[in-house]
């Protein structure tokens, strides 16, 4: 650039321009091949800042080669000068802060996921254990009713074997055999009569 600027004649101002493409675009393609955006364990974008200090350089420059932008855009190589080099670092910081709320999101959005599948999870085994429950409860139920409910009931049939001496050293607890006595007793006392006259009968027959 400064053999251009300092150049007395047209042929010399057009080597120079050619010199300062070609140290530029060479430029460019180094800093593709180090692949900086490419380092392990560091936070970076998908492509690298080039700073041209001399901002009349850089004007040159993208003025004389008009496919300059493309060529270092297709290596991931962004040029800046002073004039932009400001507004491009908050875009970068922009670009950055847009980034880290995305990536939040995504993981907002795996977290609620995985919650999600836990949470269907946890209502289905509520249900299995509501269902077992209930048989649980229907089964107590019925056992219930075979200890002490209806005539005959097991509780006044066990409870008879004392009455008939047989030896226990432990007592069934009172308020089952009230309640069994009451099941035993339940029925009318005609149909007990009209079953004992029966009985009477067919003896006597």
């Amino acid at each position: 650039y400064e053999r251009y600027f300092n150049a007395t004649t047209d042929e010399e101002k057009d080597n120079g321009v050619k010199e300062h493409l070609k140290s530029v675009r060479k430029h460019v393609a180094e800093l593709a091949d180090k692949k900086y955006d490419e380092l392990k364990g560091i936070n970076t974008l998908d492509f690298v800042l080039m700073f041209i200090p001399v901002e009349a350089a850089y004007f040159v420059a993208v003025n004389h080669d008009a496919e300059l932008y493309r060529f270092a855009s297709e290596k991931k190589v962004l040029l800046v000068c002073p004039s932009t080099l400001l507004i491009t670092m908050q875009l970068v910081g922009s670009l950055w802060r847009i980034d880290d709320q995305k990536r939040h999101v995504y993981e907002i959005a795996e977290q609620g996921g995985k919650l999600y599948d836990k949470f269907v999870g946890l209502i289905g085994s509520m249900v299995e254990i509501r269902k077992n429950l209930e048989k649980s409860v229907d089964a107590c139920q019925k056992a219930q009713a075979q200890l002490s409910e209806g005539r005959g009931n097991l509780i006044s049939q066990t409870q008879k074997l004392l009455k008939l001496g047989v030896k226990a050293k432990s007592r069934l607890p009172e308020e089952l055999l009230l309640e069994a006595d009451e099941e035993e007793n339940h029925f009318p006392e005609a149909e007990k009569v009209s079953t004992a006259e029966e009985v009477i009968g067919s003896t006597e027959k």
